[in-house]
């Protein structure tokens, strides 16, 4: 958090792609540390910074996505883990056909989707 702080004193805001890549480092520490809320909390304001830097379409907001779909699910919140992975799995539809590089994940979200969805149902 102290080196999140520093930047946005240097930069003067925290809508900047430095930023968020350190909420992402962040989240996955938080990760690693079980401490799932926290990482939660750090990858959404990654993706806040996604957003407000209209970034919305790119590998590294899907990335983001999944993993924020990962986290969901170690917490146990489903609902927001299909959800989720929705919204990635569009956003990356989106990029495929716009034939961003990189953007070849459908795959792997796929599957992940249905098998959430099985669970939510049982």
């Amino acid at each position: 958090m102290k080196a999140i702080s520093v930047k946005k004193q240097i930069i003067g805001s925290e809508i900047n792609e430095d930023i968020a890549y350190l909420y992402n480092e962040l989240a996955v520490t938080y990760q690693g540390s079980e401490k799932i809320d926290m990482a939660i909390k750090c990858i959404k304001k990654e993706l806040a910074i996604f957003e407000g830097l209209n970034k919305t379409e790119s590998v590294e907001y899907v990335d983001s996505l999944s993993l924020l779909a990962e986290l969901h699910r170690a917490a146990g919140n489903t609902k927001e883990v299909i959800s989720t992975l929705s919204k990635a799995i569009s956003t990356e539809e989106a990029l495929i056909a716009k034939k961003h590089e990189g953007a070849s994940r459908l795959i792997d979200l796929v599957p992940n989707l249905r098998n959430l969805a099985e669970e939510q149902i049982k």
